[in-house]
């Protein structure tokens, strides 16, 4: 119980901290707190090797339409169906205060591919399958599917979690088969801003 009460008193401590540390501007108090409430900025996305020998190519990458606007473009080559035979690998580094990256920040591993996936994603699913011309339902077919353009924005329209740590990411995305096998994935590159921080 004292270790307990030892550690919230230490968080609120935390907090306080960085509670003081906030930003004032004309609209109000801004604390500059390690977590909460966030926008994700997809800054860079590419596979992780060549896709050539995948059986989940997934050639996809960023392309700047305009100032404000940049979409997901590329393709999705499936050679096999999608379903749930195969697992998903996150793993997401943190830059580091040195300029370095700090490995297994946090990882996650999801089993039952598709079907976890179109979960997580929420709406983002549906805008990822729209881009790419591909079914919203699992298992999704064998093929190649090109985008038409998906924006960024439409990212952080998911059911992950609400609150995250601040910071740039690393994201390695892996997908395996049943038997361990590596068959595709992509790294991404993604900046947890604060709300008001949507213009930096």
């Amino acid at each position: 119980m004292k270790i307990q009460l030892y550690v919230i008193v230490r968080i609120l401590e935390i907090c306080i901290v960085f509670g003081s540390q906030g930003v004032k501007n004309k609209n109000g108090f801004f604390p500059n707190l390690p977590a909460g409430p966030y926008i994700p900025k997809l800054e860079a996305i590419r596979p992780i090797q060549n896709t050539a020998n995948h059986s989940v190519a997934l050639n996809i990458y960023l392309s700047r339409k305009s100032l404000n606007i940049t979409y997901i473009m590329g393709n999705i080559t499936l050679k096999t169906q999608f379903d749930d035979t195969f697992w998903v690998d996150y793993n997401m580094a943190s830059r580091s205060s040195m300029g370095g990256w700090k490995d297994n920040a946090y990882f996650l591993k999801c089993f039952n591919a598709c079907s976890t996936a179109r979960s997580l994603m929420g709406n983002m699913w549906n805008s990822l399958t729209k881009a790419f011309n591909a079914t919203n339902k699992c298992p999704v077919p064998a093929g190649t599917y090109i985008s038409s353009g998906m924006n960024i924005y439409d990212v952080g329209d998911n059911n992950f979690p609400k609150t995250f740590f601040y910071g740039r990411y690393k994201v390695t995305v892996k997908v395996l088969n049943k038997n361990n096998d590596y068959v595709g994935g992509f790294i991404s590159f993604m900046n947890i801003l604060r709300p008001w921080e949507t213009d930096t």
